[in-house]
This record gives C-alpha cells, sequence and structure tokens, in this order.
C-alpha cells in the first residue's frame, strides 16, 4: 500500500507538533514508540528542572532571608558597639570619680583621726581643768573658813573694846569723885576710851572688809562649783561625741574600703568594656564577611535560574504532560518573584507579570482546545476552579499591598500583619497547585490517551 508523500510528511508533522494520538498506522509506531520514549525523557527533565527552580527558589529566599538578618544582625551590633563605647566612657567617667571618692574618703579618714586625737587632747586638758578647779574650791572654802576666824577675832576685839571703854568710862568717873588727885588719871582714862573708840572702829572696818571677802568668796566658790559641776557634766557630751567620732572614724572606713572597691570595679568595668568593644568589632567584621558571601551567593544564583529557562527553552510542550510540567514551573518562578518583591524588597516583577488565574500559560491552556481532555481528570475542578484561582488572587493582593508599602501609603505595621497572612497563604496554595499538577501528570501518563 503506497501512501501519499504530503501526508505521510503530514502525519509525521502533527506528531512531532502535538504528539502521538490514541490510533497511528503500524509503518509509524518506530517513530511512535521513539517520540514516547522522548516525551518520557523530556517530561523527567522537565520535572527535574522544576524540583530545581522550586530548590533554587527556596534557596534563593532562605538566602535573602539570611541576608537581612545578617543586615540586621550587623546593625544591631554597631548600635551595640556604639553602646559599648559610650558604656566604657561612662566606666571611665566612673573610675574616675571612684578615684575621687577613694581621695575624699581618705581625708575624710584622715581628718575623723585628727579629731579623734584633738578629742583626746582636749580630754586630757579639761582632765586637768576640772583637778585645778576642784584644788582653787577647795583653798577658797579653806580662805573662807579662815577668815570667818578674823571675824571671830574682831568680835573678840570689839568686845575687848567695849570692856575697855567701861573700865575707862569708871576710871573717869572715880577720877572725877577724886578731885584735883585724880585729873591725871582723868586724862589717861580718857585717852584709853578714844583708844577703845578706835579699836572699836578698826575692829567694825574689819568685820565690813571679812563679811564682803565672806560674800565675794562665796560668789567665788559657788562658781568654781558651778565650773567643776560644769566640767564633770561635759564629761558625758565629750563621751558621746568621742562615741560619735568613733563611729565616724568606722564609716569613713568602711565608705574607704567600699570607695576602694568601686574604684577597682569601675576599671575592671572599663576594661571589661574595652574587651567587649573589640569583640563586637571582631563580630561586626565577621558579619560583613558573611554578608559579602551571600551577596556572592546571590550572584551566583541568578545564573541558575537563566540556566533552568534555558532548559525549557529547548524542550518542545507537545503534549498535555510537558505543558502541565511546564505550569509547575511558572508557578514557582511567578511566587518566587512575588516573595522577594514583596518580602525583600527586590524589583523582581512587573504589574503585567500580575495576571488573572485565565492568563496565565496554565490558564490558556486549560481554556484551549488542546487541554480540553484535563478537564476530566479527577482533580481537574479543583485545580481549574479552587487551588489555581487562589494563588492568583492571594499573589494580586500581594503585589497590591506590597506597592501601597513601597509607596508609603500604608504603615509598616499594617504591612507587616497583611503580608504576614498573604505570603504563607500565596505558598500553601502554590504547593496544592503544584500537587495536584503532578497527581494530573500521574493520570495523564497512566491512561495513555492524551499523547503522552
Amino acid at each position: 500500500m503506497f501512501i501519499a508523500e504530503k501526508k505521510v510528511q503530514k502525519l509525521i508533522q502533527s506528531m512531532l507538533d502535538h504528539g502521538v494520538p490514541e490510533s497511528y498506522p503500524a509503518w509509524v509506531k518506530p517513530l511512535a514508540d521513539h517520540l514516547k520514549g522522548t516525551n518520557t525523557r523530556s517530561l523527567k527533565i522537565v520535572n527535574g528542572a522544576v524540583d530545581v527552580s522550586r530548590h533554587i527558589s527556596e534557596l534563593g529566599q532562605g538566602a535573602l532571608e539570611f541576608d537581612r538578618r545578617i543586615h540586621n544582625l550587623v546593625a544591631n551590633i554597631q548600635t551595640l558597639s556604639a553602646a559599648i563605647e559610650e558604656m566604657s566612657a561612662s566606666a571611665a567617667e566612673v573610675g574616675g570619680l571612684g578615684q575621687d571618692v577613694l581621695e575624699q574618703a581618705s581625708r575624710v579618714n584622715d581628718y575623723t583621726q585628727e579629731s579623734i586625737s584633738a578629742l583626746e587632747d582636749m580630754e586630757a586638758r579639761l582632765a586637768e581643768v576640772d583637778i585645778a578647779l576642784t584644788q582653787a574650791n577647795e583653798e577658797m572654802r579653806s580662805l573662807a573658813e579662815q577668815t570667818l576666824s578674823i571675824e571671830s577675832l574682831t568680835n573678840t576685839v570689839n568686845e575687848i573694846s567695849d570692856q575697855t571703854n567701861l573700865l575707862a568710862l569708871n576710871a573717869a568717873i572715880e577720877a572725877a569723885r577724886a578731885g584735883e588727885a585724880g585729873r591725871g588719871f582723868a586724862v589717861v582714862a580718857d585717852e584709853v576710851r578714844q583708844l577703845a573708840a578706835r579699836s572699836s572702829g578698826a575692829a567694825q572696818e574689819i568685820n565690813g572688809i571679812v563679811s564682803e571677802i565672806i560674800s565675794r568668796s562665796g560668789t567665788v566658790q559657788s562658781r568654781l562649783g558651778n565650773s567643776v559641776r560644769a566640767v564633770q557634766a561635759s564629761g558625758e557630751s565629750r563621751e558621746r561625741v568621742a562615741e560619735v567620732i568613733h563611729q565616724s572614724r568606722e564609716s569613713s572606713s568602711i565608705n574607704y574600703d567600699q570607695a576602694t572597691s568601686i574604684a577597682a570595679a569601675a576599671e575592671e568595668q572599663s576594661q571589661v568594656a574595652s574587651d567587649m568593644a573589640q569583640q563586637v568589632s571582631s563580630n561586626s567584621e565577621d558579619s560583613d564577611a558573611l554578608a559579602t558571601i551571600f551577596r556572592e551567593l546571590m550572584t551566583s544564583i541568578r545564573p541558575l535560574r537563566e540556566d533552568t529557562a534555558g532548559i525549557f527553552e529547548q524542550i518542545n510542550l507537545t503534549n498535555p504532560c510537558l505543558v502541565l510540567a511546564s505550569a509547575k514551573r511558572d508557578h514557582v518562578i511567578w511566587v518566587d518573584k512575588l516573595v522577594r518583591f514583596s518580602v525583600f524588597g527586590e524589583n523582581s516583577i512587573t504589574e503585567a507579570e500580575v495576571k488573572d488565574h485565565t492568563q496565565c500559560k496554565l490558564g490558556v491552556f486549560l481554556a484551549s482546545e488542546q487541554g480540553l481532555g484535563v478537564h476530566r481528570l479527577r482533580d481537574a475542578d479543583q485545580l481549574v476552579n479552587q487551588a489555581h484561582p487562589r494563588v492568583h488572587k492571594a499573589g494580586s493582593e500581594l503585589y497590591k499591598a506590597a506597592v501601597e508599602f513601597h509607596a508609603k501609603r500604608i504603615s509598616a505595621e499594617r504591612y507587616a500583619e497583611l503580608s504576614g497572612a498573604l505570603v504563607p497563604a500565596l505558598k500553601l496554595a502554590s504547593t496544592e497547585v503544584i500537587s495536584l499538577l503532578d497527581t494530573m501528570i500521574d493520570e495523564v501518563t497512566r491512561r495513555g490517551d492524551m499523547g503522552c
């Protein structure tokens, strides 16, 4: 049987472009088997490339997250370094103040010791004053007693003067009786009376002086007694002062010890702060080195993305299995771009790429004649009407929120709340889509009636 050349070319081209049909002439079986084997290998390559794309996406997002944390760490280390420098300066200042306090405590301690010595010297001198005042009081008492004996003698003189005056009076009377013969005796008696009067006047003056001496000695003795009692009473005050000064000395000794400890602790703190500053500086350098490493890693990830894209460019998507496998890769890349744009602020996606679920490659394929057979699969409804629209809805909302945040039309707190809910929802829905596509590819492969 002869077949026209054009008909053969058309059949072969159709098999190359659209895959192996359910039925075909026996003479093209070798080509059909070859194409089926090629499709199987292509599907494995595509699935492998999808897995690579997914791993690259996860690696890239992980690297970006790590890079962000490294930058936060570097910023925190720099803040910590500045705080440590301030703490070191404060510690140095505290150390200087501690030295000042130590010097002042030392001076207070010396002053307290001098006060104790001065108090002890004053105590000794006051003891001497006490003894001297006591002796003076005793001597004044003795003087008063002796003065009283003088008064007794003057009283005796007064008595003798009175008796002499009386005798002189009697003698004058007798002389008068004797007449001319007693005139000379009367003169003598008159002289004796005058002497008695003078003796009496002198005795009275002496009594006045003695009384004044006794009065003043009493006053002096009273004052000496008051002085003695005051000196004795001051002993209690001196004891209290001495006790207070001794307590002050103990307190100043304690303050001196504490000031010494503070000065030593401040110096140690200053040294620790200096060591911490050096360690933080070293950590900052290590963090900068890590940031550099991850920037290089991010640079190396870009060619990997391009290489996986090149793999798909080399494969002709001639059957539903390859189209569905390619759709997995498209969604992995789309979600990755959205996450990098919304979470890490990369300029990785444009508004034109944020399409409705009917406008992406998978949506266009499902609406095409080639994709009609997919709608008969078991999980088609869950993919077409639930999971796939949910991915695009979450992605669109996340993109809009990120644009609003980058334009500073919503607050960081509000954006954190939105993205914190949308990113997990997007990833979860994307994972569900990929899982459904894998299940549908397996079902199509087992059925063998869709050119796979």
